[in-house]
């Protein structure tokens, strides 16, 4: 074989790799754009297409599309009506299974639990007390997270005006980023009796979870209303010495948790006072 030749066949070897590369280029692109922008298209035009059903079996009432995902299999999709705004139908029902039955269903579970309402009175409460405590307690604080306890969603109308404290019961839960021990639960309930002082958040009870390597959480639960409308720093240091040997305390339970670490925007704007 000539000089030529190897450089001949040289060139077309490296003609070969060079199209096995852009070949394989072109597929990751081709699955990046499909997972990020055609999956996602796609999802929400099949929602888009659910809202129209919805809309057309009530016709009174207009809904869109507040949010839709897909989790691998699994079809998530929220909708909300314009007439009255704190209504949501919230569902994991496969597209071909909103069938008029299924959105009668999903509709008159909405009118009874107004999640829209409720959520709007959790994300008010629980970001409120988060942008109060997060100048004291900077990046210890992860987030903090209520949930409402049974019979809340009958205390709610929908359209009414928001106000802070207002639907019991409510329990929250504030994540810190620090060691479960004693002394911290102190420091950090001392932080935190100061803001339940300064303003009615509508607590019922008050979950403080300790973790340090977001796996597991340490868990100080309160469930007597009355501390925290008194004052659950001056009540820990009433029972220091118990709460350091890990005795029992009235109005006090210890557990370990697993800690279930998903993002939780506090995002939420309190309206302005005029």
């Amino acid at each position: 074989m000539n000089l030529e030749s190897k450089r001949k066949k040289r060139r077309e070897e490296l003609t070969l790799k060079q199209k096995t590369y852009l070949g394989i280029a072109l597929f990751v692109v081709l699955i990046v754009l499909i997972v990020t922008v055609g999956i996602p298209y796609w999802t929400h035009r099949q929602a888009q297409g659910i809202a129209d059903q919805i809309n057309k079996e009530y016709p009174k009432d207009h809904f869109i599309v507040l949010g839709a995902e897909r989790h691998g299999l699994t079809f998530v999709a929220s909708f909300q009506s314009t007439v009255h705004k704190d209504l949501v139908i919230s569902s994991d029902l496969p597209p071909g299974d909103y069938n008029p039955q299924a959105i009668e269903y999903l509709y008159e579970r909405a009118l009874k639990e107004k999640p829209g309402t409720l959520r709007r009175f959790a994300m008010s409460t629980d970001d409120a007390l988060y942008d109060a405590l997060a100048p004291k307690m900077g990046e210890k604080l992860l987030r903090v997270m209520g949930r409402f306890g049974e019979g809340a969603g009958q205390m709610v109308a929908l359209d009414e005006p928001f106000r802070l404290g207002k639907v019991k019961p409510f329990y929250t839960t504030i994540d810190i980023l620090d060691e479960g021990s004693s002394e911290n639960v102190l420091k950090y309930a001392q932080i935190v009796s100061e803001c339940l002082k300064q303003k009615d958040y509508g607590l019922s009870g008050l979950t403080l979870a300790f973790t340090r390597d977001r796996k597991e959480a340490k868990q100080y639960v309160f469930l007597k209303e009355e501390l925290l409308k008194g004052d659950l720093f001056s009540f820990l240091q009433k029972n220091a010495d118990a709460l350091k040997k890990g005795e029992e305390i009235p109005g006090l339970y210890q557990t370990m948790e697993q800690y279930f670490e998903f993002t939780y925007n506090h995002n939420y704007t309190l309206p302005k006072k005029k």
